[in-house]
């Protein structure tokens, strides 16, 4: 069975230009970054990251509410 749609409206996601240097990166060299304060690459690692980490919660839960605060 698979999940529903994604309720959140589009204004809940990460909008905006990407800068084209961290899109390149890997995941390690982003939370490399992310510890040195660069909160672009954090922004970039919830970019790419965001909509799975909603269907994993929404998996577990089954609640979308729910899904959507773990995933915040």
């Amino acid at each position: 069975m698979s999940p529903p749609p994604d309720p959140r409206p589009a204004s809940g996601r990460l909008k905006g230009p990407r800068p084209a240097a961290l899109s390149g990166l890997g995941d390690d060299e982003l939370m490399a970054r992310c510890g040195r304060g660069q909160t672009a690459a954090l922004g970039e690692l919830m970019e790419r990251h965001q909509d799975a980490a909603h269907r994993y919660a929404w998996r577990i839960f089954r609640d979308h509410h729910i899904a959507e605060d773990m995933t915040q």
